[in-house]
């Protein structure tokens, strides 16, 4: 805003010091050829009445733009101002000899004031002409250079888009060590720990379900369902809870789960958030439970967390790799049409984002 107004300033003082350089040099000539021909008030006044109708043509023909009837309201311009500036200079010339003010202005026949003038203001108009096809032309030029420098900024956002969607690929490919041999494992080490242990057969299932998510193949877009995600969620939480003995003080809320059936988001970012609050976060203190909040409402998605702190964090501490991916990936997909509001206070940490889950939402916004 600031700059804004300092470029405004900038450029009247510009015209200003134009136009008092242009009154000196047209008053100059004639005072160094006739020294006592010089009347700075009264042609001070016909020097503002010029200004008026240089940028009243110059605001009107910018305004006018290239509207249909662009030439036939240019032409009503310059006939209507045409009139108005000798009738101004009329009744100027009257006012500046009722008032005996100095000047030589005055004309000895009405024939010879009309031909003075209309010189004189075809060749303001042609000024100000000038001036507007210059402005226009630089105007024109930096709305080219702004639309290529976006086009630019598009083009560099979609290939870090498509190089995370090609390292997201050759992670997932690493994370592929055969893994039907792994979940043959696992189901085997469930099949002989459940005859000993309901808890750790428990688990040894979660791990299983987590793991399948982990290594579940997105779409051809990078995304995967929103209600694997929150399957996704569910488990690592129930994991944790085992872990802990049912100790862990985790509020869970989900909304209108049924109308996300069919809606898609880049993976682990709720997943990454849940994470860091297992990290550094105190959940077991029952007085200050985590509450986690997810909502669907008009195709947008609203998930919020919010966790105690360990006591021994620090706010640095609190917002790990983890978070700083998130926000750069969200950058990525859903590029200005976010919002992800984090407050990292000494003893609470929230986590609140809004995200569209259709294409049209992405297109509109």
């Amino acid at each position: 805003m600031n700059r804004k107004i300092n470029h405004e300033l900038k450029e009247v003082l510009i015209h200003i010091s134009i136009w008092v350089l242009y009154f000196l040099y047209e008053n100059g000539a004639v005072w160094l050829i006739y020294p006592d021909s010089v009347f700075l008030l009264s042609s001070g006044l016909y020097f503002l009445l010029n200004a008026l109708v240089f940028y009243g043509n110059f605001h009107f023909i910018r305004s006018i733009g290239n509207s249909r009837f662009k030439y036939e309201l240019r032409l009503l311009t310059v006939t209507c101002l045409g009139l108005f500036y000798l009738a101004s200079n009329y009744y100027l010339m009257k006012l500046i000899h009722n008032i005996h003010l100095p000047t030589t202005m005055y004309t000895s026949s009405v024939k010879q004031f009309v031909i003075l003038r209309i010189f004189r203001y075809l060749y303001i108009m042609s000024v100000s002409y000038t001036y507007w096809l210059i402005t226009d032309k630089l105007r024109v030029e930096r709305n080219l250079s702004e639309t290529q420098k976006n086009r630019l900024i598009e083009q560099q956002k979609s290939a870090e888009l498509e190089k995370e969607k090609i390292n997201t690929e050759l992670n997932y490919l690493r994370l592929q060590i055969n893994p039907h041999f792994l979940f043959n494992t696992l189901s085997f080490i469930y099949t002989e720990v459940i005859k000993y242990s309901e808890k750790a057969s428990n688990g040894v299932m979660l791990l299983s379900q987590i793991l399948r998510n982990i290594l579940a193949e997105p779409d051809p877009q990078g995304k995967i369902s929103l209600k694997e995600e929150i399957g996704h969620m569910v488990n690592l939480i129930e994991l944790h809870q085992l872990r802990f003995n049912q100790k862990l003080a985790i509020d869970l809320s989900v909304n209108a789960l049924d109308q996300s059936s069919d809606k898609k988001i880049i993976p682990f970012i709720l997943i990454t958030s849940l994470e860091n609050a297992f990290k550094h976060g105190d959940l077991q203190d029952k007085k200050n439970p985590t509450i986690i909040n997810l909502i669907v409402v008009n195709d947008y998605l609203y998930f919020s967390l919010r966790n105690k702190k360990k006591s021994s964090q620090s706010k640095t501490e609190s917002m790990g790799i983890g978070i700083k991916n998130i926000e750069k990936r969200l950058n990525l997909a859903y590029p200005d049409n976010h919002t992800l509001k984090i407050k990292n206070e000494s003893y609470f940490y929230s986590f609140n984002l809004k995200i569209p889950l259709t294409d049209d939402k992405l297109r509109n916004n």
